[in-house]
């Protein structure tokens, strides 16, 4: 997992949705940025705490947290965590991403997409679902890539001049 799960990931991930927004196709963006908010706390968990969110090391998990994951065992005995329950293993861990998910700017910025048609409702996804998606994604986007601006020059498409 640690190999797969960089920095470089979540930088591409971002262009990409960016790119989506640019070119207003605005259900791949947002799907994109629900992703990105996946796996900053994939990596957060894993590069911070040394926590799989595929197998949970329970030894790892706060007490105060504990009967909540074992939810989330499978017939295999994996603990296999949501997004949102990643989110609250990392407030649990006193950690400062899972302090953002908290704020209910990011939690209704999530809730807009759920409520979507790409997801599980029926309401468009607008340029503005989108928007707020990625102003609250970027917010946490920062704390695990401090030098985004300068890593994101580097994942840009090349232009083609015509």
């Amino acid at each position: 997992m640690s190999e797969r799960l960089c920095k470089e990931l979540l930088v591409d991930l971002w262009a990409n949705a960016l790119r989506r927004i640019e070119e207003k196709r605005f259900v791949d963006a947002v799907a994109r940025l629900y992703r990105l908010c996946e796996l900053i706390a994939q990596f957060r968990l894993w590069h911070q705490h040394k926590i799989d969110t595929g197998d949970v090391d329970m030894s790892k998990v706060p007490e105060s947290i504990k009967e909540r994951l074992e939810r989330y065992r499978n017939e295999k005995g994996k603990v296999q965590i949501s997004m949102q329950a990643s989110y609250e293993l990392l407030t649990a861990l006193d950690d400062e991403i899972g302090k953002a998910w908290d704020k209910p700017r990011l939690r209704n910025a999530i809730s807009a997409r759920n409520r979507s048609i790409a997801a599980h409702g029926l309401e468009p996804v607008t340029k503005e679902v989108a928007e707020n998606l990625k102003g609250e994604i970027e917010s946490l986007l920062r704390i695990v890539v401090p030098d985004l601006d300068k890593q994101i020059r580097n994942a840009k498409f090349p232009q083609l001049q015509p």
